[in-house]
């Protein structure tokens, strides 16, 4: 009888044993990657420096604002259609050991896309086309693995605030001018964007070369023109350089 109880006694104990580590793994993963972050960075050294770099951006999903434009009694759609260049540039913060590298960055970004107006959804060809240009405050964060080699690999998240803006027509010289009718107003954009980015590239100590695809999270256009079936997805490709001291 004492024998009995004690064995269930035993597989009682296994029992809540086995269930409270299943409950508490994700916390015990979450303490081991501190652990491993904690033994990388324990001889860690920090540097500054100066980042920036060339870009090509553009806009994925549901790219039209049907509606947009109201011009003598008519409704024009709005399209994003193709992708423009712009550029970043700022100060960059670095902490890390040999092999693993924290980094944040502080940087403007200039951004943007082409757009097309439509008379119908069904057009062939556009009523005006023109150019939204887009400033941003852009702050990434980046968890960065670096081999012996100097090849790295980071990957991480952004924050970034719209600063302004302003949307051109392109006219029959390809010359870009200002339109009150046809002019991108604020009710469209969303003024917070975040994302995540993927990169690669080479680091030779006071001088790195990469590339970066960062993906947006959040949708471009504000709530009045969300009744499309997908987010208008804003995407950027840059080869970015960084000075480090």
């Amino acid at each position: 009888m004492i024998i009995k109880t004690s064995l269930r006694n035993k597989k009682k104990i296994l029992y809540y044993a086995e269930k409270l580590l299943k409950k508490n793994m994700k916390i015990l993963q979450f303490f081991l990657l501190l652990f491993f972050l904690f033994t990388s960075l324990t001889h860690a050294y920090s540097k500054i420096g100066l980042t920036g770099g060339v870009s090509m951006a553009g806009f994925t999903g549901d790219v039209i604002a049907q509606n947009y434009f109201s011009v003598a009694n008519s409704t024009y759609h709005l399209e994003f259609n193709d992708n423009a260049l712009g550029f970043d540039g700022g100060v960059r913060f670095e902490i890390g050991s040999d092999k693993l590298h924290l980094i944040s960055e502080c940087m403007f970004r200039f951004t943007g896309s082409y757009f097309s107006i439509l008379e119908t959804l069904q057009a062939d060809n556009s009523t005006e086309n023109g150019l939204l240009d887009l400033f941003y405050l852009y702050v990434p964060t980046l968890l960065q693995l670096k081999t012996s080699s100097g090849v790295y690999f980071e990957a991480g998240g952004y924050y970034s605030s719209l600063l302004f803006f302003q949307s051109y027509i392109i006219n029959e010289l390809n010359f870009f001018t200002l339109s009150h009718d046809y002019n991108i107003r604020e009710d469209l954009l969303n003024g917070v964007d975040y994302g995540y980015i993927l990169g690669f590239g080479i680091d030779k100590s006071f001088l790195s070369l990469g590339t970066r695809f960062s993906y947006s999270l959040a949708d471009f256009f504000q709530d009045t023109y969300k009744e499309q079936k997908a987010f208008t997805t804003y995407y950027n490709i840059s080869l970015t350089a960084s000075l480090k001291f």
